[in-house]
This record gives structure tokens, C-alpha cells and sequence, in this order.
């Protein structure tokens, strides 16, 4: 007896992308994975195991079901696929060739070399040849009493419905028992279900010259007695059950659990025959050594049940439950090579069926994964090789793909970087063409990575010669060549920090060779040699001539040096270091004449300002005079000098002290031309005479 319920499919989900540009959209997807899909296996059920002697013809007018056999192999091929699996079993050999010869002989739809009694007796497990004589005698003697018990019976539903009454009476007398499918227990104990009750009763209601046939329906099985045109249910379980009444249907449900299904009910039943009815032997065991975990015994079942009637769609809907399922749990316990050894068996049979395909993808998911998560890069690989060579496809070469470049990426990070760039050579030469695309794009990713990484930790010979390659291979990557610009800015910064102005001025000059023209190497260059020089501001024009000779064509470092110098003597102006700004006036070569000029004047007049305002002007005059050594002839120096001598002198000519003031203009007029002061010196004089 059994339940039968829907088959439930979880939805795919789907894969990953892959890294960097690559990798992350990788990642996305295959971090999901694939998921099994359960098959929720028919429970058991009594459907009628009609054991007789000889076979009768289908009733006239009734319409065979269309075949649901679903395999490649016939069931008797199935089975000897199914050997492949004998690892996983614990069944008794002792009936084995036995029941493989009882399967060759059914194969052609009929019994030859076996009665049918003898076959429902082996499908009980009765294999001892004695044994199984002494059932048949017993059978024989059941249908001896039956025929005497039936013979005053006028017209065949009579002998039919008696037939039934006989059997509750002397064989059925222990009553109901759900699970008890098999014959030899019913003759034994007498206790019985619908299957093993319908068994009986075909098989001695045949004997006696009756129409017999079973149908199946989906929670239960019953006999069905044809008397010309007029066909009868015959409830095998209940004594009066043929064509039964209300009364006896509800005593049947009441006993069984089922309801019952009457025959205008045809879309949820199905006529079997004999043989049919013995191949329900078979599957009801196949449901109970399923769900005692012995899978292999179970399968083994359900494909004699299929040999005994290939139209057992819940036969063909177990089969395929027990591989998905099992291989499922396989799977979860990390026992993936049984899990693809029962699923490979499945496949043979039923090469197309969607959900053990599925469930090849995702054993074969899970495997990798769980040997890469658990560090197994060798064996990673081999299994995502083994994989996309199983099942060829975009799944399988996007995993593979990424198998790899997250081996590529423990060997990055490992500080293995030849060995994760030979990981990615191998990955690319063993894609189809369309993966290689965005396997192209992956490496040119990891390059970057490996790259960044050696850089950061100053690898800076490894990280050229890495550079090199990926600009080898990928010309046009926009990033390898900013990364190549990084490399040499990084490096120089590093010595730049150190104080190593000389070894960062090389390393550019390095750059330079292989990047002339680069705007990044040029503008560092400039950024090198003004931070150089705030560094060193006393040696600024030595630094400037080493660069400058250093770099002679490097199109705007002599300009950014003039602006430099210019910048720095202003400064020196303006800080009032008067005489380091001269020093380096006087020896400058960068700065053009016109701006020497303007900057040695504007020193003049503002160091000599300051003296003036500090009232010195004996120092303020001495300055223009200095000045007018290197600007000479310059009307402002000349005009201040005039009016510095006169602040000097003024005080002296306010006293009275008209012999200090005649001094200082004497001096002044040896210093000047100009006529102001000789008048006033004149002045002087004449006032110092009316004062006598």
C-alpha cells in the first residue's frame, strides 16, 4: 500500500561571473551554486500481485495505458548496470540468479520457465525450491476446497463472489496488515493486504475458470471480475467486497484507510494483468528497502517490478527518486565520488532526465568547491577539469574558470606569483575559444593584483618583470600601463623619502628611457626635482644644473627651473636674506637677464628700505651703492641716495650742528653729483659763517 504524492523540483539558481572585471561578476554567480532537486518517492502500496497458473487475454474493448518506461536499458540490462552499485549493497546472493533468470524469462511479456505461482513466490523472497513446492501444493490444495466450496454455485459472479467468501473464511483469518505485500506470509499467518489478498485470489479464482484482472488506482489495488460484457470490483480485503455495497465500502475504508474509487472513475485507474500484478510485489519491496536506506537493493527492485510491467510509471518515478535523493545525500555527507558513482549509474539509464542531470551539476559543484574551500588546490583542479569534461558547457567552464583563478589568487596571496600566472596559462589553454575572452580579461586582472601587491611590498624587480609579460600580452591594457607608471613613481617616491634624491632622479631616468614622452614621468619629474630642492635650498643651483644636464630634453624642466630660481630668490627677498639672494644672483645661469635685473633691483631697494626705516641711513646709502655696482647709472638708487643723505644730515642741520652737517655733505658730494647737495652744503657753510 502507498500513498502517492507529487514530485517536487527546486528551481535552478543561477551561476557566478568572473573576476576583477572578470572575477567579480564571477564570483556573483558561482558563489550560489547549483541545488539537488528531491523527488519525493511514492509510499507503499497494495497493489494486486495476481499469482496464477496460466494467463489470460485482456478483456475485450479495454484500452491499454501508454508506456511510461522511461530508461535506455531494457530491465534486464538496467540490472546488470545496477551491478556497478554492488559496492553499496547488502543484499542476500542467495536468490540472485534465481531472480535473473525469473527476469530473462519475462522479458518477451510472458512466463516460459516459471509458473506463475513459482514467480510471485520468488518475488516474495521464496528462492528454496522445496519451499517454494510446498506453497504451490498448498495452493493447490486452497484451490481444490474453493473449487468443491464454489461448485454448487449457479453462473460465474456467483462462483466469484463465493470464491471470496471461501478465501476470508479458511485463508484470509488473521485479518488486514498494511505493509504485508508478500504470499508466502499470507499462506503461513493468514494476515494479508489489498496487494498479497488480490494475489491469491486472481490466482485461484483462474484456476477455477474465472475472468480475473486487478486495477490500480493510486492509494490502493483491487480485483476486477469480468463475466461477458458485465465487469465487478471485487475488495479483496473486505469479504464482501465483491461489487461491493455501500455498506461494504465503508467497512473497506474503515479497515484500510482508503477510499474507494469507483469504476467511473477511469482517469485515476489502471487495468493490469498477472504478470503486472506480480511486478507489485517487487515495487512495494523496492519502497521498503528504500526507506531502510538500502538504496541499491531498492533500485534493484523497481526494475524487476518494470520487467514484470514496463508501464509502472510509479516504478519508472521511484527509480529515478532513489538515484536523486541518494546521490543528494551522498553529496551532503561529502561522499562525492559514491554521490557521482550512483548518479553516472543514472545517468546511463536515463540519460536525459532533467533532475539527475541537475544533480550531476551539482555533485560535481560541491565537490569543487569543498575541495578548494578545504585547501586541496591539486585536487581542485582535477576535479573542475574532470567536471567541465563530464559535463561540457558554459556551467562547468565558468566554474572551471573560476576554480582557477581562485587557486591563481591563493598562490597571489602565498607571495606565488610564477606559480599563479602558470595557473591561469594552463586554465586558458584548456577552455573552449569563447571562454578564453573573459579568461584574457581575468588574467590582465590578476596581473594587476600581483602587480599592486609587489609593488606595495617593494618587490620592484619581480613586479617589472610581471609588468613586462602582462604589457607583452595584453599592449593595450589601459591599467597594466598606469600600473607601469605607479611601479616607477612608487619606487622613486620610496628613495625621495629617504633622502635619496640621487637614486629617485635615476629611477626616473629609467622611466624616461621606456616612457619618453610620458606625461606622468615627466610631471613626477618636475614634482622630484622641486622637492629636492625645498629639501636642499643652499645647494638648489647645484640640483638644478644636475637635472638639467641630467634631462636636457625633457620639454618643461628648464622653465619649471627658472620658475623655481625666481621663486626661491624672491623668497630669500622677502625673508630678508639679502645676501644669500645676491649670492645666488650673482651666480645664477637659469633666469633670464630681464628678470635678474628686476629681482637685484628689488633686492636693492628693499634691503636698503629696511635700513632706512630702522633710520639707519649711513647703511641704506652703502646699499644703493653696492647696488649701483650691479645696476649702474639706476636713477632710483641714485634719487634714494640723494634723500637718504639728506634724512641723515637733516637732525645735525636742525641742531645748529652745522660742522657735522658740513662733513656729511662733503662726503655725500663724493658719493653724488647730484646739485641738491652741493647747494645745500653751500647752505651749510653760510650758516655756520653768520653764526661766527
Amino acid at each position: 500500500m502507498i500513498t502517492s504524492t507529487l514530485t517536487s523540483r527546486r528551481a535552478r539558481l543561477a551561476f557566478f561571473a568572473l573576476f576583477f572585471v572578470f572575477i567579480v561578476a564571477f564570483n556573483a554567480v558561482f558563489a550560489s551554486g547549483a541545488e539537488p532537486i528531491n523527488h519525493t518517492e511514492q509510499s507503499l502500496f497494495d497493489a494486486d500481485s495476481a499469482m496464477r497458473f496460466r494467463e489470460q487475454p485482456p478483456h475485450q474493448g479495454r484500452v491499454e495505458a501508454a508506456s511510461d518506461y522511461a530508461f535506455n536499458e531494457t530491465p534486464a540490462d538496467a540490472l546488470q548496470v545496477l551491478q556497478q552499485l554492488k559496492a553499496f549493497s547488502r543484499k542476500d546472493p542467495r536468490g540472485a540468479a534465481l531472480e535473473r533468470q525469473l527476469v530473462e524469462d519475462v522479458m518477451d511479456g510472458r512466463l516460459d520457465d516459471f509458473s506463475y505461482g513459482d514467480a510471485a513466490l520468488i518475488a516474495s523472497g521464496v528462492f528454496d525450491p522445496d519451499k517454494r513446492q510446498r506453497y504451490l501444493r498448498k495452493l493447490q490444495r486452497i484451490t481444490a476446497q474453493a473449487s468443491d466450496v464454489t461448485a454448487d454455485l449457479e453462473g460465474k459472479a456467483q462462483k466469484a463472489k463465493g470464491l471470496l467468501t471461501f478465501l476470508h473464511e479458511k485463508v484470509l483469518k488473521r485479518g488486514y496488515k498494511k505493509n504485508q505485500t508478500r504470499l508466502d506470509r499470507l499462506l503461513d499467518r493468514g494476515r494479508y493486504n489489498c496487494v498479497s489478498s488480490a494475489v491469491i485470489y486472481n490466482l485461484v479464482g483462474v484456476n477455477l475458470g474465472l475472468e480475473l484482472r486487478a486495477i490500480e488506482v493510486p492509494d490502493h489495488a483491487l480485483s476486477i471480475f469480468y463475466d461477458g460484457e458485465e465487469n465487478f470490483d471485487v475488495e479483496t480485503t473486505n469479504a464482501h467486497g465483491f461489487a461491493p455495497s455501500q455498506n461494504a465500502r465503508q467497512k473497506f475504508e474503515a479497515t484500510t484507510g482508503f477510499n474507494y474509487t469507483p469504476g467511473s472513475d477511469k482517469d485515476r485507474r489502471r487495468e493490469i494483468s498477472t504478470l503486472n500484478l506480480i511486478g507489485v510485489i517487487y515495487y512495494n519491496k523496492g519502497v521498503d528497502l528504500s526507506r531502510k536506506g538500502r538504496h541499491t537493493e531498492a533500485l534493484d527492485a523497481y526494475f524487476k517490478a518494470l520487467s514484470f510491467d514496463k508501464k509502472s510509471n510509479s516504478s519508472v518515478k521511484n527509480i529515478l527518486a532513489v538515484l536523486v535523493n541518494w546521490s543528494g545525500q551522498l553529496v551532503k555527507e561529502q561522499k562525492f565520488e559514491q554521490a557521482l558513482k550512483v548518479i553516472n549509474v543514472g545517468l546511463i539509464l536515463a540519460p536525459e532526465d532533467t533532475a539527475l542531470n541537475h544533480q550531476h551539476e551539482h555533485a560535481w559543484s560541491a565537490r569543487v568547491r569543498y575541495s578548494l574551500k578545504h585547501g586541496a588546490a591539486g585536487k581542485t583542479a582535477e576535479f573542475a577539469l574532470q567536471a567541465y569534461k563530464e559535463i561540457p558547457g558554459e556551467y562547468f567552464e565558468h566554474l572551471q574558470a573560476w576554480v582557477f583563478e581562485q587557486l591563481a589568487l591563493t598562490a597571489i596571496d602565498a607571495g606565488e606569483y610564477k606559480q599563479a600566472l602558470s595557473i591561469m596559462e594552463k586554465t586558458l589553454q584548456g577552455v573552449s575559444p569563447t571562454m578564453r575572452e573573459p579568461l584574457h580579461v581575468s588574467r590582465a586582472g590578476l596581473l594587476h593584483h600581483i602587480v599592486y601587491k609587489l609593488i606595495e611590498s617593494d618587490g620592484f624587480d619581480q613586479a617589472e618583470v610581471i609588468l613586462n609579460q602582462g604589457l607583452a600580452w595584453y599592449p593595450e591594457d589601459e591599467l597594466l600601463s598606469q600600473q607601469q607608471h605607479y611601479y616607477w613613481t612608487h619606487r622613486a617616491r620610496l628613495a625621495m623619502t629617504a633622502g635619496q634624491w640621487q637614486k629617485a632622479a635615476d629611477i626616473y631616468g629609467a622611466a624616461l628611457k621606456k616612457f619618453p614622452d610620458s606625461d606622468v614621468v615627466n610631471g613626477n619629474l618636475l614634482y622630484l626635482t622641486q622637492s629636492w630642492v625645498q629639501d636642499d635650498r643652499a645647494d638648489a643651483q647645484k640640483i638644478f644644473a644636475n637635472v638639467l644636464e641630467r634631462f636636457p630634453n625633457h620639454p618643461k624642466l628648464k622653465p619649471f627651473a627658472q620658475n623655481e630660481s625666481h621663486y626661491i630668490v624672491q623668497t630669500l627677498i622677502e625673508e630678508g636674506a639679502y645676501e644669500a639672494a645676491l649670492r645666488w644672483l650673482h651666480t645664477d645661469n637659469l633666469l633670464t637677464e630681464e628678470a635678474s635685473l628686476l629681482l637685484t633691483r628689488s633686492l636693492y631697494f628693499q634691503w636698503a628700505e629696511m635700513f632706512s626705516k630702522q633710520q639707519n641711513y649711513e647703511q641704506a646709502i652703502n646699499t644703493y651703492q653696492r647696488g649701483l655696482v650691479d645696476l649702474p647709472g639706476d636713477e632710483g638708487m641714485m634719487q634714494n641716495i640723494v634723500v637718504d643723505w639728506y634724512a641723515l644730515i637733516r637732525p645735525y642741520m636742525d641742531a645748529g650742528d652745522w660742522t657735522h652737517a658740513i662733513r656729511l655733505y662733503k662726503r655725500a658730494i663724493k658719493t653724488s653729483d647730484h646739485p641738491s647737495l652741493l647747494n645745500n652744503l653751500r647752505y651749510c657753510e653760510d650758516q655756520q659763517a653768520l653764526a661766527e
